[in-house]
């Protein structure tokens, strides 16, 4: 056993920390001496989007026992959007197939399906992440080439370990000319 930063409070990792994630915004975790936590490394891939101009991905570490909502805040970090839409995790062929999965606010799978439960993914099925229905920036999630690997002390998670390509744009600027490629 081990304690945790969350937000100020220090809890015990067995003492629910999934629980309190899903009512908190910003759900950081610090490890403060070496544990059982297993860190997994998941690349995450501009899709489309109406306003994506540019390819775009980053790789985020988080721990395996992380909920499909702190993946959600994780890549709202990662790409600087407002988070001021509703959102949802689905497994498919493709990012277009009409036969989904879905993991969402309704269904209450975004809260208490975790990483660890999603990987590895059934055979071509890709896991996609649908933010704004309106504006439709979809990402697709995938595990990289990096082996889990223990927690380190004193690293916070989740974090942005490397990024690639331009970061998209919520919402451009409406003074400046838009054009759509």
């Amino acid at each position: 056993m081990f304690d945790v930063f969350l937000n100020s409070n220090v809890l015990n990792v067995e003492s629910g920390i999934d629980l309190f994630c899903r009512y908190q915004q910003d759900c950081r975790l610090t490890v403060h001496s070496q544990g059982r936590l297993m860190i997994i490394t998941l690349k995450v891939t501009l899709v489309r989007g109406l306003y994506a101009k540019h390819a775009w991905s980053a790789e985020i570490e988080l721990d395996d026992s992380s909920t499909l909502d702190v993946l959600h805040n994780s890549i709202q970090d990662a790409v600087s959007f407002d988070n001021d839409h509703l959102y949802c995790f689905f497994r498919s062929r493709t990012d277009r197939s009409r036969t989904r999965e879905l993991f969402d606010d309704e269904n209450g799978r975004i809260w208490e399906t975790k990483l660890s439960d999603m990987f590895p993914l059934p055979p071509k099925q890709g896991l996609f992440y649908l933010f704004d229905w309106g504006d439709e920036w979809v990402f697709k999630i995938s595990p990289s080439r990096k082996k889990p690997h223990q927690a380190q002390k004193g690293v916070e998670y989740p974090r942005v370990t490397s990024e690639s390509g331009t970061k998209p744009v919520q919402y451009p600027d409406p003074d400046e000319e838009y054009d759509e490629e």
